[in-house]
């Protein structure tokens, strides 16, 4: 959760309290509406997917050269 808080003490803390209401709440649709476990668990590995992607797009953000850059 280090990329979602980015070393804060409230954003970890923030992030943290999100993960562990998409686990309860992964639960309690698993039980009411009678869905598989590995259904709540793909909800929050997606949620993860996307944050580290957009982080990754972020730090290492490709960028075009100009055909006149290139040439020197």
């Amino acid at each position: 959760m280090v990329f979602v808080g980015r070393l804060h003490p409230l954003g970890i803390v923030l992030a943290s309290l999100l993960m562990a209401l998409l686990y309860l709440g992964g639960e309690a649709v698993q039980t009411s509406m009678q869905l598989l476990q590995a259904l709540s668990g793909l909800f929050q590995e997606l949620l993860l997917f996307c944050l580290l992607g957009t982080d990754l797009f972020v730090n290492y953000r490709v960028r075009r050269r100009s055909i006149a850059a290139q040439a020197h």
